[in-house]
């Protein structure tokens, strides 16, 4: 069996995953539900930076901190980050992962959340063009919020000032 959403490439838009998902990038709550994927990919990626700059450190090496891109890190952990994030994602964002598991490969790694870590390193290693059609607004944590129900929120609800980069 497959997942039950087919799917993109990494390369393809944040409208185009939102769409495969269900969701509609003009409606505020879809954003937010977006917004709070890629704080958890953030996340992810923050782990996964200390766990290499751990590894660095006991053997002998200086520890690289935010330079890595997904190239230089070991398929192992990116799965071992994507299970992670799969089994501790909140109640908002669970639905949407489930759509890319593969129930009867569990442990084949849910692309919904790989893509969403692929575009997390993309953005935050600088390699992400910058266009006119990009704003500067991130979903990072240093601008979203946390609700009482756990949904990321950024500080704008248009469409047009949410993060296009990721």
């Amino acid at each position: 069996m497959t997942p039950i959403v087919q799917p993109i490439a990494r390369s393809d838009s944040k409208v185009r995953l939102m769409t495969c998902l269900g969701l509609d990038i003009s409606k505020r709550l879809h954003r937010q539900f977006y917004n709070t994927m890629k704080l958890e990919a953030n996340e992810g990626r923050n782990r996964i930076i200390a766990r290499l700059d751990e590894q660095a450190k006991r053997n002998g090496q200086s520890p690289a901190r935010t330079t890595y891109s997904t190239s230089q890190i070991d398929e192992s952990i990116i799965n071992s980050e994507v299970a992670w994030i799969y089994e501790h994602a909140q109640p908002v964002t669970k639905p949407l992962y489930h759509l890319g598991h593969d129930p009867e490969n569990p442990s084949k790694p849910n692309w919904v959340i790989r893509w969403m870590l692929w575009h997390v390193f993309r953005y935050k290693d600088g390699r992400q063009k910058n266009s006119s059609a990009h704003s500067p607004a991130t979903a990072n944590s240093s601008n979203v919020r946390r609700d009482v129900v756990g949904i990321a929120s950024t500080p704008s609800d248009s469409p047009n000032e949410t993060d296009s980069k990721a």
